[in-house]
């Protein structure tokens, strides 16, 4: 086992997971109990940063080891076992947070055993747990069928019970967990375009279908799915949209967080798909699924950070929206789950989101001096995923304060030193940079329309036309509405 493996499974420990693992290793770690507490404690000095540099092998053999003089194999073999120690807490702390794990693994133990009636009480028990948690989406039919089968095939268990047909229950949930699984990939697949016209997958198809339709009545996850594959797959209306997305919201409920992340995933696309590019409608829409996320703690990652993209996204649409005061209030609510070295900058540019968001609405120039104020502090050299957004909203705001007096050097400037950013920027993507350049491209010829006397009604048009037909570029909706704002005020 290398010594890096050694590091990296330390620095995967949680710190509150420090003392948990040390009294882990003191019941489990035998007859080396201080070797290993010694190399541990060693490991927790230089935690969480882990750098091997710190503790190279003849420091910590020294520590562990004391006087004795230093041997490669030997600690080779301890790091080895502490390794698997590791290991074995962590899948230890999975399996605590597991039910399922933990239920399907007790059930194979006991099956082993001698004790019949203390085997299917088990079984028994865990089931009625199921039942009494409601959730009666994918998960819970697989973990359903599994149990039953394992009752079923027991030796012990009589093959025909009138009162308990446990091969049929198990059939039951099978079906149901294969419908599901079916419609959810299926979905997926209409979403990203990724269709096989294979024999076997079409037969497949036919007959997950026909198990779908026959159980959706009277199971709400299969019934919600089964109406977004249709509406996926335009087999129904597109006006029956928003009674299908109030079906499928509803049957929350019965789902795990796993098909509800996927469903409101598929309810966005296909709004996104009916509704007007930046119309009050999508963004209503985005709005409502990003609120159903954050109510339901789908907006979490497993640590219970939320993702600073995320978090921006989630203000910006709520601004956009313009739920002001919902945007404020859930910044200082949630801005705690924030990476700690994160949460200024997000703060900054959640701030300044907003005053832009209000701005779009109000026309009030005070406003954008407001989003400048808030990002003057902001470094430069931060990361591409705050900078890119930190000059975009920059940009734009100095474009709101300076279009109407047509003296636009202060935009060249701003326009000159993205383009710089760009350039010698050698991490960004290919794509990530041709949206970008696009849209400093389309961004200048807006802005020199502006300050141009002689501009027309036909050449906004031809601007238009241009930015209609450029498939690569972002923020393709404010550029659109800023044409159009002048287009309308012309004249000719």
């Amino acid at each position: 086992m290398s010594r890096n493996t050694l590091f990296s499974l330390m620095g995967v420990l949680e710190k509150t997971e420090l003392p948990e693992f040390a009294a882990f290793l003191n019941h489990h770690a035998s007859h080396k109990k201080n070797e290993f507490a010694t190399c541990f404690d060693a490991l927790c000095s230089i935690h969480p940063a882990m750098d091997p540099e710190k503790l190279p092998d003849e420091s910590l053999f020294a520590l562990v080891f004391e006087n004795e003089p230093y041997e490669d194999i030997k600690l080779r073999r301890l790091k080895s076992e502490l390794c698997r120690l590791i290991e074995d807490f962590l899948a230890y702390q999975e399996l605590k947070s597991n039910a399922r794990q933990r239920s399907e693994l007790l059930t194979q133990a006991l099956e082993r055993r001698g004790d019949y009636p203390l085997y299917k009480e088990t079984i028994n028990k865990r089931l009625r747990k199921l039942d009494a948690e409601g959730i009666k989406g994918k998960a819970f039919f697989e973990e359903a069928a599994f149990l039953y089968q394992s009752l079923y095939y027991h030796p012990r268990t009589e093959r025909v019970d009138k009162d308990n047909d446990f091969l049929q229950k198990h059939i039951d949930h099978l079906e149901n967990y294969f419908a599901i699984s079916f419609l959810e990939s299926g979905a997926e697949s209409l979403v990203k375009n990724r269709t096989v016209n294979a024999s076997e997958l079409l037969l497949f198809a036919d007959t997950s279908m026909r198990v779908a339709e026959k159980k959706s009545e009277n199971t709400p996850v299969i019934h919600s799915y089964l109406s977004l594959f249709r509406l996926l797959n335009q087999e129904v209306e597109t006006h029956d949209f928003f009674e299908i997305k109030k079906q499928v919201l509803d049957s929350f409920k019965y789902m795990d967080a796993k098909e509800k992340k996927m469903a409101l995933k598929l309810l966005t696309v296909k709004a996104y798909a009916l509704t007007k590019s930046g119309s009050s409608q999508q963004i209503g829409l985005e709005f409502e699924f990003y609120k159903k996320s954050i109510e339901e703690g789908l907006s979490f990652a497993a640590n219970g950070v939320m993702e600073a993209n995320h978090f921006i996204n989630v203000v910006i649409t709520a601004s956009r929206a313009g739920a002001f005061d919902w945007a404020h209030q859930f910044i200082e609510k949630y801005k705690r789950f924030l990476p700690t070295a994160d949460r200024k900058l997000v703060k900054q540019l959640c701030l300044g989101s907003i005053y832009f968001q209000q701005g779009m609405k109000s026309k009030k120039l005070e406003d954008f001096e407001k989003v400048l104020g808030v990002l003057a502090s902001f470094p430069q050299r931060s990361s591409e995923i705050y900078n890119l957004r930190f000059r975009s909203l920059s940009i734009r705001s100095y474009f709101e304060l300076f279009k109407k007096t047509r003296e636009l050097d202060t935009i060249e400037k701003q326009v000159k030193n993205f383009e710089s950013y760009l350039r010698n920027n050698y991490t960004l993507s290919k794509s990530k940079k041709e949206e970008y350049h696009s849209f400093l491209i389309h961004f200048r010829a807006l802005y020199r329309l502006y300050e141009n006397p002689n501009s027309t009604k036909k050449s906004v048009e031809q601007f238009l036309k241009k930015l209609a037909a450029n498939r690569k570029i972002i923020m393709r909706d404010w550029l659109q509405q800023k044409a159009e704002e002048l287009r309308l005020s012309l004249r000719y």
